[in-house]
């Protein structure tokens, strides 16, 4: 009557999984701390399908996280997505940013949506990104990944990094529970 679960790193390293899947229910792929400032947190992917690739993803993407799992022996209905409600940043943010503490970017930089990647990030003058963060939008892609690999769901780091209005964990439910 209980369930066994884990949280496994996104690259789906230091586990033997085939000896352990007879008894666990599902694993929670932790898919964010995947690169700092100057790359993406938590990108969802490193290239678009015509074959482009997102130079800031990170050293791990979601979509390398969960193929790795898969890779490792997992199978896609007993994976869970997990994404951040929190923000990687440069000096100038701070190296850890919850998403209710974003208020917009500061005075000389810009908002920018990598479409590769399906997140958003704040860059300098030079382009160089100096906070990768999720927002609704990002979190919803990454939803949609999930129900159309087949993965059990999603999960996030930390509920306390939702705004008050809860509009990260909000587009979680609506995308997953339906």
């Amino acid at each position: 009557d209980k369930e066994l679960t884990l949280a496994s790193a996104s690259n789906a390293g230091y586990i033997d999984f085939p000896s352990i899947m007879k008894y666990i229910d599902f694993v929670n792929i932790m898919a964010y701390d995947m690169g700092s400032a100057p790359k993406h947190n938590s990108a969802l992917y490193r290239n678009s399908p015509e074959g482009k690739s997102s130079p800031i993803a990170g050293w791990v993407t979601s979509d390398e996280a969960v193929q790795a799992h898969i890779k490792a022996g997992i199978p896609a209905e007993k994976l869970v997505l997990g994404m951040p409600f929190y923000g990687r940043g440069d000096a100038s943010y701070g190296d850890y940013v919850e998403y209710r503490n974003i208020k917009g970017p500061k005075e000389g930089h810009y908002e920018i949506w990598d479409d590769i990647a399906k997140v958003p990030y704040y860059c300098d003058k030079a382009g160089t990104l100096v906070l990768g963060f999720e927002n609704v939008r990002s979190i919803g892609e990454k939803c949609d990944y999930a129900n159309e690999k087949g993965l059990l769901g999603a999960m996030y780091w930390d509920y306390s990094g939702d705004n008050n209005a809860g509009d990260l964990s909000k587009e979680i439910a609506d995308k997953i529970l339906r």
